[in-house]
């Protein structure tokens, strides 16, 4: 038998009494069934973030997983299910809503168990009940306990956008308690409010105050930063420069940092001088690479214009320690033998390319190519610049840059590497049937060409693109009989066993996915055709075969689709309607997190010194912006600490201890989206194959568990499964409460307002306004009755129900007049639009990993890696 499912799918496929919603798609949820439900209380509107804007599900990436967007849009404070404090509380369900200890001040007011219910009802996003407790304790006779309470409420009033009421509110906190513990963080959102008003000087008046009472200095740059501008726009210069060196010192967002390093570079006078400032700024420990190289190529630029090529060689061998792909410099060393624009260009572009500023790297190639077009660099500036044209996502440019390479470099031993790179750009463009013609001539003109095999892969990729299945097909009979030992030949296979099987030619099918076996169960590409070997036995009657290949299949890729399915059909788990969830202990909790860091050190080549240090010695925790943001969300700055992730996850996303430290820092502010993408991002960049291969301590914050009271008691109250739930907002909105489709679907669940409307009145929601789809409690009661009702109408089959959440019940139900076999597995891979067949296929996965994680018994050490 496989590992247990502990429960699996079977669970599911009792009739249930109402629905959830699942929609990711761009059609949203197109039919509503009739249901009944209580009325739900009146509220507050919340304010959607600055940046709630929610970017469409992406594409699938090499794990597997859909890829989070690098932007996340900022959201209300969200438990995660890793702990990262010694608190007792259940780490599943409040861990990470708050800092453990306040940033920027002790506040014994806090102790009141009521500021423990307030931080619950933000955690679940009940912003209104929050305020109406806030305005209860304000009355309190405790003066410490009324005044925290006020500061509160006015952080509460800033994080949700009403920054009238919450300046109205701290400025009467302040008033009131000039030297209070809370003081410090009200003067710098008063200062912020001020700022983003225009009004200088009463930012200034507010930023002097946090100064003089602030006792962790966690903020003090954008202080020093703002005073600096208020002091330039005076004339002051002197006192510019100062403050702006100040503030460069404590640490601010890069943006802001270069502006002020640029302005104190102009006032420095002697170019050895501005030579020497941009050679400081770029020696500073922690500093990310591409932060690191633009220090270096200032500094680089100075000497070239200075003449002293020696040294501007050496700074760009110090690109090369720099980089964190240090071979795409190699040229920018090589061929750096003279200071002139020429090969300047070269190197910069190679450097640009290296430190992920595309756009730099384009233009400088560019500039390059148009003065050198047959120069000894110009066959690795084409290339280079169609890869920078494309992760700019320029991808029509791209794909011409990379004909140009092939065209005018036929002989470079990139050129088979080129033409895959062009057949990517051109499908990605919206030229698939180009993409397959380029990508199969040249296979067909080059076959022992080791990309050969690859590019025939390609190509049916872009021929299903196409909606050509049979072109699709007749191609991987041709990779299939060319190239029988390469590893692509096992997806070939299935494809080609597939089009029998459509023709119900079950014993072809079953004669081409034999083939496959010789590459069980090392190749994960063989794990459909395996799967559907062992279906063939299974209807045979052959249950021993059968569960031999369903192993198999589960060995080939363990966490893939296929094979969570696979290990399903093996294990026949009978349906169960137990929905129990085990959360981990706080010691638990601690072993994980000890087992991922030792497999992160032992990954990421960790110094004895720096295993003992805070996040193994991360880059980003010798830097101040983990403390900025922990003191940002401690104030309520949300917009503040949305910049200040974004630039994080920008300049460290190629760090693997860096993403750790910044997603375990999101996690203990309640920031979930943030948190998981900064995870993802980690696994990613991981010898993982995917998540279920991964440390489980990694798994969690992957496959996070935000809002579990409001999840589990609307599961209950429908009648479905907590974890299928959650399984389906991870996958709709990424956790992120404001997310917002392109076809207007709104908040965890995504409902496009006519449904939303719909199905809030045949629930009884009197009082329903569309905006109450960005509360959390709403969206998850409204999805969870949606997936119940879908569940029932298509007889407790969760397959179906989940394609209908996804693209309307009325497709489903033609699909399925044409699957007369009703075969489960079949209806799923028939499914014509591939947006509804991986939107169901990962929802899939994601219930087994939450299963895994959060159904008892608790995982054991290194069971999911």
């Amino acid at each position: 038998m496989l590992p247990s499912q502990r429960n699996g799918w079977g669970v599911l496929l009792l009739p249930i009494a109402l629905t959830i919603v699942l929609a990711c798609s761009p059609r949203g949820i197109t039919s509503l069934p009739a249901t009944n439900g209580q009325p739900s209380t009146s509220r507050t509107s919340p304010v959607p973030s600055p940046s709630g804007q929610f970017q469409e599900p992406p594409q699938e990436s090499r794990t597997g997983e859909p890829t989070p967007e690098a932007a996340v849009p900022a959201n209300p404070a969200v438990p995660n299910a890793v702990n990262s404090s010694s608190s007792s509380e259940n780490p599943a369900s409040r861990s990470g809503a708050v800092p453990a200890t306040n940033v920027l001040g002790t506040t014994p007011g806090a102790t009141d168990a009521r500021f423990a219910k307030v931080d619950r009802y933000l955690a679940d996003g009940e912003v209104d009940q929050a305020e109406t407790l806030l305005k209860q304790i304000l009355a309190d006779p405790n003066h410490e306990i009324a005044a925290h309470a006020t500061f509160v409420l006015g952080r509460t009033y800033l994080s949700n956008g009403d920054t009238s009421s919450a300046q109205t509110t701290l400025n009467q906190y302040v008033s009131a308690n000039p030297t209070g513990p809370d003081t410090a963080a009200a003067e710098f959102a008063l200062a912020r409010l001020s700022d983003q008003k225009g009004a200088s000087a009463d930012a200034a008046k507010h930023y002097r105050r946090y100064l003089d009472l602030t006792k962790d200095h966690a903020l003090d740059s954008y202080a020093d930063y703002t005073l600096a501008e208020i002091a330039r726009s005076t004339g002051d210069t002197s006192t510019a420069v100062k403050l702006y060196r100040q503030a460069i010192t404590a640490g601010i967002p890069t943006s802001l940092e270069f502006q002020a390093a640029g302005y104190v570079a102009s006032k420095l006078g002697r170019p050895a001088d501005v030579e020497a400032w941009y050679a400081s700024l770029s020696d500073r420990p922690g500093l990310d690479p591409t932060t690191r190289m633009h220090y270096v190529l200032l500094q680089a630029d100075l000497l070239k214009q200075a003449g002293q090529a020696s040294q501007v060689q050496a700074l760009y061998q110090k690109i090369l320690t720099i980089s964190t792909s240090a071979a795409t410099t190699n040229a920018a060393i090589s061929t750096l033998t003279s200071v002139n624009q020429s090969s300047a260009n070269f190197a910069l572009g190679e450097a640009y390319l290296a430190s992920g500023q595309y756009e730099q790297a384009v233009a400088f190639l560019g500039d390059y190519l148009d003065r050198n077009p047959a120069g000894a660099n110009a066959a690795t500036a084409r290339y280079d610049r169609g890869v920078a044209l494309m992760k700019s996502d320029a991808f029509a440019g791209a794909a011409a840059q990379f004909d140009s390479f092939v065209t005018k470099h036929p002989t470079d031993k990139r050129v088979g590497q080129a033409i895959l790179l062009e057949g990517q750009c051109l499908s990605q463009a919206g030229q698939p049937v180009d993409a397959a013609t380029l990508l199969q001539t040249y296979a067909q003109q080059h076959p022992s060409d080791p990309v050969a095999p690859q590019a025939l892969s390609n190509a049916i990729d872009a021929l299903e693109q196409a909606k050509d299945t049979a072109g699709a097909t007749a191609l991987a009979q041709q990779l299939e009989s060319l190239y029988p030992t390469s590893p692509y030949a096992a997806r070939a296979a299935f494809i080609e066993g597939w089009a029998d099987y459509e023709k119900l030619d079950f014993v072809g099918a079953a004669s081409i996915w034999q083939t496959v076996l010789k590459y069980a169960p090392t190749n994960p590409a063989s794990a459909p055709a395996l799967l559907w070997l062992g279906k063939l036995q299974q209807k045979a009657g052959n249950l021993t075969a059968a569960e031999q290949l369903f192993t198999l299949a589960w060995k080939a890729d363990p966490g893939d689709y296929y094979a969570f399915r696979a290990r399903d059909l093996a294990n026949n788990t009978p349906p169960s309607n137990v929905y129990a969830l085990s959360v981990p202990s706080p010691e638990e909790l601690a072993r994980e997190r000890s087992d991922f860091e030792a497999w992160l050190a032992d990954w990421t080549k960790v110094s004895a010194s720096d295993r003992s240090r805070p996040y193994l010695g991360a880059a980003i925790a010798q830097t101040s912006i983990l403390n900025r943001i922990r003191a940002l969300a401690e104030a309520g700055l949300s917009t503040d600490v949305q910049n200040e992730y974004q630039q994080a996850f920008n300049a460290y996303n190629n760090d693997p201890r860096s993403l750790y430290a910044l997603a375990d820092v999101m996690n203990q502010i309640g920031w979930t989206p943030q948190s998981l993408n900064a995870a993802y991002q980690l696994l990613m960049i991981s010898p993982a194959p995917n998540a279920f291969q991964s440390p489980v301590f990694l798994q969690r914050m992957v496959y996070p568990f935000p809002y579990q009271d409001l999840i589990e008691s609307a599961s209950q109250k429908d009648g479905i499964d907590p974890l299928l739930l959650v399984s389906l907002i991870r996958q709709e909105s990424m956790f992120n409460t404001h997310a917002h489709s392109s076809a207007n679907a709104i908040g965890l669940t995504q409902f496009v307002p006519s449904t939303a409307q719909d199905l809030a009145t045949s629930l009884g929601m009197t009082s329903f306004t569309l905006s109450d789809l960005y509360y959390p409690s709403v969206s998850i009661q409204l999805g969870a009755a949606y997936l119940s009702s879908q569940i029932k109408a298509f007889g407790g089959n969760p397959f179906l129900a989940l394609a209908a959440y996804n693209a309307g019940a009325g497709n489903v139900d033609s699909w399925l007049s044409d699957n007369p076999r009703h075969d489960l597995d079949l209806f799923v891979q028939e499914i014509p639009f591939s947006e509804t067949r991986e939107y169901v296929q990962n929802i899939y996965r994601f219930y087994a990993e939450y299963q895994f994680l959060y159904r008892s018994p608790s995982p054991s050490v290194g069971e999911g890696g």
